[in-house]
């Protein structure tokens, strides 16, 4: 069947109701014969202003193959015609446009507030931890000359002579720098938002205080052990081996902390000052100058 374009009417639609059938193109092939019906519900139609789909105007194209069954495609049709609908998508993606970029905006002056916060609550835990390296500092004196006086000891109960303490064996007084910030930082993200050369002066200085934190740990542990000399006439042949090799371990991480405060206080300061936010406690002060007072009843030591 070849006709040119015609006009017809559809006497019911998919609703039930009357409708009209707009402009019939018929094509023809040698094997396939092909209609299309465009219909849509007729404006008179009164009943559809009840119906929650009355706004949508709707193509109906069918198409007819070859005499092979039919079939009915709904292609959808803007209410006020395309310009209008462009125009309202164009809205639509603008506004989306400038919801994403005013949200972005608000995350970047979130981030640098945070970051800001980060970076001075790191500065304040980077001066806690330079008045722990100080305070290590100017007790080094004092250690050393202590273990010179439990070497005495040592020599003295190699050679049988008497060993008269005028004070119990004592320890550093340690002081530990916090951190709590930095271990909290690093699994965050307020870091990621700073600029590397920051990240790597933070990550090497609080390298340096967690260092400085294990070594003073490790320190006290064998200064307790050395505190069993407080009774030195009670103590069995078996019991000076091990509170020599206590001695030996002493001795070493002295010399190792010495190297340690200096490098803190000389180049992993990150612009912060020790003792900045608070001062030192009367009872740490007075344990300090226990310390340092002599051991043994000859020693001559500087310190009264």
């Amino acid at each position: 069947m070849a006709s040119e374009d015609a006009i017809f009417r559809d006497p019911r639609n998919e609703y039930g109701e009357a409708g009209f059938v707009s402009t019939i193109k018929s094509i023809t092939s040698p094997s396939v014969i092909a209609a299309v019906h465009v219909s849509f519900r007729p404006i008179a139609d009164i009943s559809a202003l009840t119906s929650p789909l009355w706004a949508k105007a709707l193509y109906y194209v069918t198409f007819n193959l070859g005499g092979l069954q039919s079939m009915r495609v709904k292609l959808p049709k803007p209410l006020h015609g395309w310009r209008e609908f462009a125009g309202e998508v164009g809205v639509i993606v603008l506004g989306v446009l400038i919801a994403l970029i005013a949200q972005q905006l608000v995350q970047q002056w979130q981030w640098r507030q945070e970051t800001s916060a980060t970076r001075d609550a790191l500065r304040r835990e980077a001066a806690d931890n330079l008045d722990a390296a100080l305070q290590r500092s100017q007790q080094q004196p004092c250690v050393e000359q202590r273990l010179k006086e439990i070497a005495t000891i040592f020599a003295a109960h190699k050679a049988g002579e008497a060993i008269n303490l005028r004070r119990s064996v004592g320890r550093p007084v340690s002081y530990y720098g916090r951190t709590e910030t930095w271990q909290v930082e690093v699994a965050s993200q307020s870091l990621s938002h700073m600029p590397l050369d920051e990240k790597l002066a933070f990550a090497k200085a609080f390298g340096n205080y967690e260092n400085l934190n294990s070594v003073l740990r490790l320190e006290q542990d064998f200064w307790l052990r050395l505190n069993v000399l407080n009774a030195p006439d009670q103590l069995e042949p078996g019991d000076w081996p091990p509170l020599r090799q206590a001695y030996a371990q002493a001795l070493s991480l002295s010399a190792r902390l010495k190297i340690i405060t200096a490098d803190i206080l000389g180049s992993v300061t990150l612009g912060q000052r020790p003792a900045q936010f608070g001062s030192t406690p009367d009872a740490v002060t007075l344990a300090r100058r226990e310390f340092c007072k002599p051991l043994l009843q000859h020693s001559a030591l500087h310190q009264n």
